[in-house]
């Protein structure tokens, strides 16, 4: 399931959260939540601080929310992510 979040990240549009990222698996947020944690730990999730200077929410899945949710906590893949996500899942995430 891991794997199949990282992936999913890392061909979206840009920043995304929990609940977005819970439908698009069909989980729990809570279940997100947990997994998050653990790619954050290996290195392949960051948070991102919600930031719409200069139009860069164009790409942004919440974009239409951040004014209604300025709490909202968005996640993206770092680099470490992408190139995990990339080779295929040699080593497990």
């Amino acid at each position: 399931m891991l794997e199949q979040l990282l992936q999913t990240m890392a061909t979206s549009d840009g920043p995304t959260a929990v609940r977005d990222m819970a439908g698009r698996l069909g989980v729990s947020a809570e279940l997100v939540e947990q997994m998050i944690e653990q790619l954050v730990r290996l290195g392949y999730f960051e948070e991102v601080a919600p930031s719409c200077d200069a139009g860069s929410c164009r790409g942004c899945a919440q974009a239409g929310a951040c004014t209604l949710r300025p709490q909202v906590r968005l996640w993206a893949v770092t680099e470490k992510g992408r190139r995990h996500s990339a080779n295929g899942s040699k080593g497990h995430a």
